[in-house]
């Protein structure tokens, strides 16, 4: 009985024992379990609010972007800012950290860069260039930029903007108003390959002194525009509130078809085929530089010289009765096909709706008689002095002092620049090319001995 009360007592205490242990971890367990929850919670809440707070800055930023800005796209010096998939994405750096660019030139070229790449197809969602809100988008951007003209932020006080001061003895118009000329605003056609980077720099530097923005687009290939762009472009080149000299890669934009004053408008040209010549041994030379991303050398194109192109008849060489010149598949350089440019001066003196071939005797003297109504000065490269004392004589309110600052800078231009070689060709080659290119040979002709008359003019009326 006693063995039998001792095993009694020893299941009794084992089984005590189990409960006891059971008991203690189930406590555990629930302890466990409770501070997973509130650690739990205050997880799930520091999310919360984390989550909230971006979505608080975000309404933040499209409330300061879309109601505190005239437009939604923030243009920042110092805040390089693209739009993917709607969201901004910025650089605390600017794309180049020596630019020399204001904020206003820098807000200008962006502003009309962008308004350019939102016209073509992309992913991007962006209401601001749509036909209904662009003026208004418009509007705003010329109030925004008058305010940033206008004032400037010294020791916590505003005051006028010094870029705002203009000599006082210089004409306020150098045509009859009733021409509808704005002599306020200058339109710059940069002719590919004729183009001067040391007159652009020096234009650039006399803002400053003449007292006028200057604004160099970056187009690229939107070199020949619609109607509608052109009509828009016209009207933010309006809406700008100052003196503007806007220089700028694409075709011909005839601002009294939208109801506006034109702008004085000015280019340079070249000799074809020495612009023949830099256009093809440039293209590949920089894409012979650039070989990682335009995958050149399975092709043969890059290798080829000027002579083959010519003697293949090639379309790239070829000028008589190419068409649809104005077709990206023409001007673009892709990756899945030989790359091939038609760039030519003509068509840059075209409308939208124009010169849509190369080589036509109509276009020839159309492009004439656009020269001599719509444009004040058409200058040479071969003739830089007397297109830059035409310059300075017919339009002193932009150009007084181009040829000391032109000719300063020069100087201090590199010797030993990297570039392509370009080979000289023969007399005999030069003839054929001559004949080859016959209408773009014959404007240039043209428009060099129109400089030559005007220079003539415009000394004349001096010694009177």
């Amino acid at each position: 009985m006693a063995d039998k009360a001792e095993s009694s007592g020893l299941v009794s205490k084992s089984s005590a024992s189990t409960v006891s242990c059971f008991a203690q971890h189930s406590h555990r367990m629930q302890m466990f379990m409770c501070v997973l929850f509130f650690t739990s919670c205050f997880a799930f809440l520091f999310v919360l609010e984390s989550k909230l707070t971006q979505q608080q800055k975000a309404l933040e930023f499209a409330y300061k972007e879309f109601y505190l800005r005239p437009f939604h796209y923030k243009l920042d010096p110092f805040s390089y800012v693209e739009l993917k998939n709607g969201a901004p994405i910025t650089e605390p750096e600017p794309p180049n950290p020596h630019f020399m660019f204001s904020f206003e030139e820098l807000l200008l070229n962006r502003f009309l860069d962008y308004y350019l790449w939102a016209q073509g197809p992309t992913d991007e969602t962006d209401v601001t260039t749509d036909p209904d809100r662009l003026p208004l988008t418009i509007q705003a951007f010329g109030s925004h930029l008058r305010n940033r003209l206008y004032y400037q932020l010294e020791r916590d006080e505003l005051k006028i903007n010094p870029i705002l001061l203009t000599d006082p003895a210089l004409p306020t118009d150098i045509r009859d108003p009733e021409d509808g000329i704005d002599p306020n605003k200058l339109l710059w056609n940069v002719i590919p390959y004729c183009n001067d980077p040391v007159l652009e720099d020096a234009l650039h530097e006399l803002g400053n002194i003449n007292g006028f923005l200057y604004a160099r687009g970056n187009h690229k290939n939107y070199r020949f525009i619609s109607r509608n762009e052109s009509r828009d472009i016209a009207s933010i080149i309006g809406a700008i509130p100052i003196k503007l000299a806007y220089l700028h890669n694409h075709n011909f934009i005839n601002f009294q078809r939208y109801g506006m004053k034109s702008p004085i408008q000015i280019s340079i040209v070249c000799d074809p085929i020495e612009r023949k010549l830099r256009h093809f041994y440039t293209e590949r030379y920089n894409y012979r530089e650039w070989a990682e991303d335009f995958p050149i050398s399975r092709t043969n194109w890059w290798r080829a010289t000027l002579d083959e192109c010519l003697d293949k008849n090639q379309r790239e060489c070829n000028y008589d009765g190419v068409k649809n010149i104005k077709a990206k598949s023409v001007l673009d350089i892709g990756r899945t096909w030989l790359p091939r440019r038609v760039e030519w001066t003509i068509p840059q003196f075209c409308e939208y709706n124009r010169c849509g071939e190369l080589g036509l005797e109509k276009d020839l003297e159309y492009v004439k008689d656009i020269v001599k109504q719509e444009y004040t000065v058409v200058g040479t490269l071969e003739k830089m002095s007397e297109t830059l004392d035409l310059l300075e004589a017919t339009v002193p309110q932009f150009f007084k002092g181009i040829k000391k600052i032109y000719y300063q800078k020069l100087a201090e231009v590199p010797k030993d620049v990297p570039g392509p070689e370009i080979p000289v060709i023969s007399s005999a080659r030069r003839a054929e090319m001559e004949k080859r290119y016959a209408k773009e040979i014959e404007f240039y002709r043209f428009t060099s001995q129109k400089l030559e008359k005007d220079l003539k003019k415009s000394k004349s009326k001096s010694t009177q």
